[in-house]
């Protein structure tokens, strides 16, 4: 399976190339039908698991299962975000990313305000972000490792969700 959390350039602009590279019959393109209609475009060979068609739930070959959550316009409309099971860790997508000069793998006590101004920039508004974020309280979860930024462990996964609660981004700028 690969993965595609959302359609822009820098997840799915080289996903043709990775299917040459992987060359596997088996393979699965995963990601909402909102963003299959766009990313059917790349030439893609491999056949899609459309996460709101089909289960959300992808169990791979050694059972461990990964579930697909749909987080809705954060930052585009078919946006879903990957939970590992059997490591508690979302795969988040552009959420709880950040940009900084200082990166460094893990966060550090500094993340909050360069993952406030990506999110200021990224996402549409707080009331969006804040619907999703409520649904987070269904998992649990030991880290979060977003696309853009550093990876988020222990106390500061709590932390980070109530930050980003009252977070005004987006349109609540204008």
């Amino acid at each position: 399976y690969i993965v595609a959390s959302h359609q822009d350039p820098d997840i799915c602009g080289s996903l043709a190339v990775t299917e040459d590279i992987i060359n596997n019959s088996d393979l699965q393109i995963v990601a909402h039908s909102k963003t299959i209609r766009l990313i059917r475009h790349h030439g893609l060979r491999s056949p899609f698991y459309a996460t709101d068609k089909e289960s959300p739930i992808i169990t791979l070959k050694s059972g461990r299962e990964l579930e697909c959550i749909s987080s809705p316009y954060l930052h585009a409309p078919g946006a879903i975000v990957t939970y590992d099971r059997q490591t508690k860790t979302l795969f988040s997508s552009d959420l709880f990313g950040a940009i900084s000069q200082d990166w460094s793998l893990f966060a550090k006590d500094d993340y909050l305000t360069p993952m406030r101004i990506f999110h200021e920039i990224y996402m549409p508004s707080n009331a969006i972000l804040k619907k999703f974020l409520t649904k987070l309280k269904n998992y649990d979860i030991e880290r979060i490792a977003p696309q853009h930024g550093s990876v988020i462990e222990g106390n500061n996964v709590q932390e980070a969700i109530d930050f980003l609660m009252n977070v005004k981004c987006g349109i609540d700028l204008e």
